[in-house]
């Protein structure tokens, strides 16, 4: 009995760690921007730049707008409505915003925006993101994949926030799978020690 429960604990033990290492995208970015980065002007400008852009979101989607009649400016709240989309709600949003711009300037961040708009809207699949907009695709969950397009300069296969479709399921079985192997192979061996033990 002893023998059970020393290998349930060492599993638990072994399982509880390995989900202390997960990354969370809010996490790191509570890193590079202070509390007092955003303030409740940016955070209602960004909501203001989202609504806007669902707007002509809806346009484009019911056909009174095509892509032709757009401007960069429509573009750019699109792709800020695209952006509060991922990552949830527009606090968070409104401090990406603020780490984009501590990193590639107000023009890269304006540039994003417009990029991801004409990306995620089907307008433009193949307009160039800032230098380093790659760095910020993954944790809107737009690493790999952007809107069915795939694109070889960000090939990765998962996202920190969770967007990925198969990595919950196959994750999660994966790690199962390691408890068991590594239960059985616990059992295995301690069954080997202690059969020599009694000879």
């Amino acid at each position: 009995m002893k023998k059970i429960l020393f290998i349930i604990v060492l599993g638990l033990l072994f399982f509880g760690f390995s989900q202390t290492f997960q990354v969370n995208a809010q996490d790191m970015m509570a890193r590079f921007t202070s509390p007092s980065s955003t303030s409740t002007t940016s955070v209602s400008t960004t909501a203001k730049d989202e609504a806007e852009g669902k707007v002509i979101y809806d346009r484009l989607q019911s056909k009174e707008k095509s892509c032709k009649d757009l401007t960069d400016d429509d573009f750019d709240v699109l792709g800020d409505y695209f952006m509060g989309q991922r990552l949830g709600n527009t606090a968070t949003h409104d401090s990406m915003n603020t780490m984009m711009k501590n990193m590639m300037g107000e023009d890269g961040e304006k540039q994003m925006h417009i990029s991801l708009g004409k990306r995620l809207s089907g307008c433009n699949v193949d307009a160039q993101l800032p230098a380093q907009g790659s760095n910020f695709l993954p944790m809107m969950g737009l690493g790999g994949m952007i809107g069915g397009f795939s694109n070889d300069n960000w090939s990765g296969t998962g996202s920190m926030m969770g967007f990925n479709r198969s990595t919950p399921f196959f994750g999660l079985l994966i790690q199962t799978l390691i408890v068991i192997f590594l239960v059985f192979g616990i059992i295995y061996f301690w069954n080997g020690i202690t059969k020599k033990s009694k000879k």
